[in-house]
């Protein structure tokens, strides 16, 4: 059997929820409503998505995104996690960001008008 099988065979609620507190406080609150919520097996699908948003978040993010989703969901999911995590990020990428700026913004100029081509825009 492959490896990854093995470790998906291998993951036990109790196993999910230790590794949660790992992570922090909410993440821990989270994996539990998980499991309240859902059957034992897509609950473990959704702790498999929260530990592969490691890959791409850091575990601060993920407790963050992790202490939105206990607030605001009933029965939270991995993929609601997932969701709050790009909407973070998409949204300080924005203000991190200064090239991203929309390009229409009134103090947005040319950086060749008419006048260095030798024209202008009244010469008649």
């Amino acid at each position: 059997m492959p490896d990854s099988h093995r470790k998906y065979y291998e993951q036990t609620p109790d196993k999910a929820i230790e590794w949660a507190t790992t992570i922090g406080i909410f993440t821990e609150k989270l994996v539990k409503k998980i499991f309240e919520t859902t059957s034992e097996k897509q609950a473990l699908r959704s702790v498999q998505v929260l530990k592969k948003a490691l890959k791409k978040y850091s575990e601060i993010e993920l407790e963050g995104a992790c202490q939105t989703a206990v607030e605001v969901a009933s029965s939270p999911t991995g993929q609601l996690v997932n969701t709050i995590l790009a909407r973070n990020k998409a949204q300080t990428g924005k203000v991190d960001n200064p090239l991203k700026q929309n390009k229409t913004e009134p103090d947005y100029g040319f950086t060749r008008g008419a006048g260095y081509y030798g024209g202008g825009l009244n010469d008649e």
